[in-house]
Order: structure tokens, then sequence, then C-alpha cells
């Protein structure tokens, strides 16, 4: 078996009950085609797409890992595409790690930690300089986030 990763993009209309639903019906549709369900998450908040897909703006979007089949991945990509509920859906192979790997991986993020922890040091005892601050408000997440809604909601010419 392999593992694969499935995010999905579903409307923002549904409420908690009913995205808990809707992924109890993926799981379902996962074992249907011979898959283990390893993790299943509902990312944190709505997003708001690019572009409409069905007229439709505000998303949520799921993460399900789990182990299936190479055979029954053409069978999965057919249910998927024509689930009324998912809008828009992407499957990925995700590599096996070895303990060995993990290690290695985490060896080398720590030595990477070292070296950027050093450069601040560096540059903490050898910059001088006085530093101009822009006296520019700044804004927050949410404020950013209600201004950019504003500017492409208007028509451009």
């Amino acid at each position: 078996m392999i593992n694969y990763e499935l995010l999905y993009i579903v409307n923002n209309k549904y409420s908690e009950a009913e995205l808990k639903e809707l992924q109890e019906r993926v799981n379902a549709l996962l074992g249907n085609h011979k898959s283990v369900v390893n993790s299943h998450v509902l990312l944190d908040n709505p997003r708001s797409l690019a572009y409409q897909i069905d007229g439709i703006k505000n998303t949520r979007y799921f993460v399900a890992g789990f182990e299936t089949e190479t055979t029954e991945m053409s069978k999965l990509h057919h249910s998927l595409r024509y689930s009324k509920d998912i809008l828009r859906y992407i499957l990925t192979k995700k590599p096996f790690k070895s303990a060995a790997r993990i290690e290695k991986e985490n060896i080398m993020k720590e030595k990477v930690l070292l070296k950027k922890r050093n450069s601040k040091k560096q540059n903490k005892t050898t910059t001088t300089e006085n530093i101009v601050v822009d006296s520019k408000p700044n804004l927050n997440a949410e404020e950013m986030d209600v201004k950019i809604d504003q500017i492409l909601k208007e028509d451009i010419i």
C-alpha cells in the first residue's frame, strides 16, 4: 500500500455538523476504494478563492492522509470528480520516510537553526546604526483582508 494525501475544497455554506458528515462521507468513499485513512483534518478558517468556482467564492479546505493500492486510484479519481460536494481536489503521493531519513532531516534542521541563531547574534553585536522607524501604523491581518476584499470587489476598468 502506498501513502497518499487528498486536499479538497468544499462550499462554505455548510454548518459544522454538516462538515463533519461530509468528512465521514469522504472517509466512507475512501474506504470503499480499499483505503485506510490515517488522518482527516478540516483546515482552520474559511478561505476566499482568487476566482469563483460554480459561482462560489468562499470555501473550506480538508486534508486527508490515507494508504491504498495504486490499482484503486483511477476509480477514486472518478468518484471524487463526480462528487457533488467537492468543488476541486488534488491527490498527491506522499514519500515514505524511514526512521534514519527522519533523523537525518532533524539533524539538518538543528544545524540550520544554529546557523540562524549565530548570524542573529553577530548582526546584533556588529550593528550600531540608528534605525529609522516608519511612522505609518501597521495593519493587522484582519484589517488587511478587509482592504484586499474591498479592492478585489471594485470593477477593473
